[in-house]
């Protein structure tokens, strides 16, 4: 489980996000490693791709713990590939 201090309505929204995309990466290095947070007019936008539909909710969760009421974009581009059978 990934654990972020909560910080709702940071004085520094920045920080916030340079902490999020730290316990992000930390937890789970691969997953993560095409991940932006940006922040622009108390927004949060994510951007980049990711692995999974797994991992794009893990960093959506993390959004919301972090900055709380505000608005969080996901511009995050799943780049998983499933396998195809002849049979389907």
């Amino acid at each position: 489980m990934l654990h972020i201090h909560s910080a709702h309505r940071a004085p520094d929204p920045f920080a916030a996000a340079d902490r999020l995309l730290s316990a992000l990466r930390s937890t789970h290095p691969s997953r993560f490693s095409r991940l932006g947070i940006r922040v622009l007019n108390g927004s949060v936008a994510l951007t980049g791709s990711v692995p999974s539909y797994y991992a794009k909710s893990l960093a959506n969760e993390g959004a919301r713990s972090v900055f709380g009421d505000a608005p969080i974009i996901d511009a995050l581009e799943v780049q998983e590939r499933r396998r195809l059978s002849r049979d389907s």
